[in-house]
């Protein structure tokens, strides 16, 4: 599929071309404009999407796109992580 040619032919040889500090990255908000965002972030080798940070309680423990979804009550804890 494209998917897998864009990735193939694009993200997997920058993420080695990428000599710069690597940031971990946590999202906040799980709809559709962060995933936008994730999307966007995909294409930067110096960012690493570790997780979504999130309001709504029905998500938490679930996983978008294979990327966890954290409850937003206790944000703190995962950047301390």
């Amino acid at each position: 599929s494209r998917l897998v040619a864009g990735y193939l032919l694009f993200d997997l040889p920058n993420q080695y071309a990428f000599a710069g500090r690597v940031n971990r990255v946590l999202i906040y908000g799980a709809g559709s404009t962060g995933r936008q965002l994730a999307t966007s972030m995909r294409h930067e080798p110096g960012m690493v999407l570790q997780g979504y940070i999130d309001d709504d309680a029905r998500l938490a423990g679930h996983r978008l796109d294979g990327v966890p979804i954290h409850s937003g009550t206790n944000p703190a804890r995962l950047v301390e992580e």
